[in-house]
């Protein structure tokens, strides 16, 4: 490990991607959505290692540009303990660490999940469903996803009723036939 690697220069952006039909996620009822803004962050290390963060959240670019910038520019790259309670104090600024991180692997040539611990080469990419919908075009969309290909679905429990939420997994465990693997969002649930 060269711990003289250092931060050469971070840079952010904010960019908007727009949605092509517009969007009504869950954890937003009524809320029509025609694009979602983001804000990415090049982070670039005295060896020439670049490493990429981005935040759903709008309006951190300044706060970075300004404030994280200057604050990393210079210091060491694996010395990120001392940088958690600067981005924890301006909001939470997490993408770049997500950067930080990104460099650390690269420098390393070592994946991030080997790097922190886990032991899994593989996952499995799934297919997330995050609209309010009815059974009926949940089962739809499932076997859909099953034809492009997919193995698995995360379907977003939001019913009023916990029932609903259960026929739903039902429905669609009965369409696909098993060969999907089913995972529940819950965050929108109710008690």
């Amino acid at each position: 490990c060269n711990s003289k690697v250092k931060i050469k220069s971070v840079e952010a952006v904010e960019i908007e991607i727009p949605y092509n039909p517009p969007f009504s996620p869950a954890w937003a009822p009524g809320v029509e959505q025609r694009s979602r803004g983001y804000t990415v962050v090049k982070l670039t290390t005295t060896d020439g290692i670049v490493g990429w963060g981005a935040s759903a959240r709008r309006n951190e670019a300044q706060i970075i540009n300004k404030i994280i910038k200057p604050y990393l520019e210079g210091k060491e790259l694996f010395a990120t303990e001392q940088y958690i309670k600067k981005l924890r104090v301006e909001g939470g600024i997490w993408c770049i660490e997500i950067a930080i991180w990104d460099a650390i692997g690269k420098t390393l040539n070592v994946p991030l999940y080997r790097l922190w611990g886990g032991y899994k080469d593989k996952i499995l990419a799934y297919a997330s469903v995050v609209q309010a919908s009815s059974i009926e075009k949940r089962v739809e969309d499932a076997l859909k996803f099953l034809e492009l290909g997919f193995r698995a679905i995360k379907l977003r429990a939001h019913y009023w009723d916990m029932k609903d939420d259960i026929l739903l997994v039902e429905k669609v465990r009965e369409a696909d036939g098993d060969r999907m693997e089913i995972m529940v969002d819950a965050n929108q649930a109710f008690d």
